[in-house]
């Protein structure tokens, strides 16, 4: 599961490398923010972002021709308002083939989208009674934006084969569009633990997360609220 399109890319690459076998690939939205100022420079429009993006993961995947791909049409940034759609459009998938190990996001309050990513994990792994891996992509500790740790020490960090390096660069390449995205990550490591058990109803870092450091139109509480609501339904 990814929330995005680069981050299976940047967060658990070597993982991918590992299990060359059938993959199932979700991403849960297709990288495009409804505001433009939240997308990256040179695109005259959403719809052209947003297919530059698809195109980007499918290149990245070209080495793995056993891994299906699916993409749901939700846009970057309101996966946590689309959490009931996007519940039903993971469990018809998972349906066809009951996932044994579901690798998601972490719920680190870096981006909403990787928090709703690992809420739905937590439901679909729990309906299919499946494993769940969760991987860092950046948190906030103290105010301070740190990336493929989790927002609590310590870390659970994997230091790559160059091998694995190798592999990891050519698929960040693929997502030559988010270059200032990933230039501050190490291709040489990855962070991935067993899913904790995450209470959804409060925010990921108590300190102020990534996405209220970079002034986004969203609060850590008020994805927690999202949340909330999302599980109380009972759905």
């Amino acid at each position: 599961m990814a929330a995005h399109p680069d981050d299976l890319a940047l967060g658990a690459w070597a993982w991918v490398e590992r299990h060359r076998g059938h993959l199932t690939v979700v991403y849960l939205t297709d990288g495009a923010p409804l505001d433009p100022r939240w997308r990256a420079p040179g695109f005259s429009s959403r719809a052209a972002y947003r297919e530059r993006r698809r195109s980007e993961a499918e290149a990245a995947w070209r080495s793995h021709p056993w891994a299906t791909l699916h993409f749901a049409p939700i846009a970057d940034q309101q996966l946590s308002l689309n959490l009931p759609l996007a519940e039903q459009w993971l469990q018809t998938i998972a349906a066809s083939r009951p996932p044994a190990i579901i690798l998601a996001p972490a719920w680190e309050g870096g981006h909403p989208d990787h928090d709703a990513a690992n809420l739905l994990a937590a439901r679909i792994a729990a309906r299919f009674g499946s494993e769940v891996l969760e991987y860092a992509l950046y948190t906030a500790r103290r105010g301070i934006v740190v990336r493929q740790c989790f927002p609590e020490a310590p870390d659970i960090l994997e230091y790559l084969s160059p091998a694995l390096t190798a592999a990891k660069r050519a698929a960040l390449r693929a997502h030559a569009s988010q270059w200032q995205t990933l230039l501050p990550f190490d291709p040489g490591r990855e962070t991935i633990r067993p899913l904790p058990r995450h209470d959804y109803r409060r925010r990921p870092c108590p300190s102020p997360c990534v996405y209220e450091i970079w002034g986004w139109p969203c609060t850590a509480d008020q994805v927690a609220a999202r949340c909330a609501a999302f599980l109380a339904t009972g759905s």
